[in-house]
């Protein structure tokens, strides 16, 4: 199974390729952003789709499923979490994906420190 298969399919999305090597050479950042002049969160408060500091379980679980209900409406939902997912982004809600989700997906423990899952530290 390619890391591909395990992306969630989304209608209106555009299979973009994702670099799974950390070494390969990631392209500037202004090259893959045009998509979000369409995002469904823009303008919207940052702090709905990134933890603040001090966050409680049950408010943070509240956050993500609000910011995950934007996600579901929004045109470019498809290329937000492929260019999450391609540039390894370790913060906040990103095509209705979390950030647990995303390193779930990526077979990482937590995209902070990437080691792989089933590696030992």
């Amino acid at each position: 199974m390619t890391l591909d298969d395990r992306l969630p399919v989304w209608p209106n999305a555009t299979k973009l390729p994702l670099a799974l090597d950390p070494h390969q050479l990631r392209r500037a950042v202004g090259e893959d952003w045009e998509w979000q002049t369409f995002g469904g969160c823009r303008g919207m408060d940052v702090n709905l789709f990134y933890h603040p500091p001090g966050e409680s379980r049950r408010a943070k679980t509240q956050r993500i499923n609000h910011a995950k209900t934007i996600c579901q409406t929004c045109p470019v939902v498809g290329e937000c979490a492929s260019w999450a997912l391609r540039t390894r982004e370790p913060y906040g809600i990103w095509g209705g994906l979390s950030e647990d989700e995303r390193a779930t997906i990526l077979g990482l423990r937590n995209l902070r420190y990437p080691a792989q899952l089933g590696s030992r530290p």
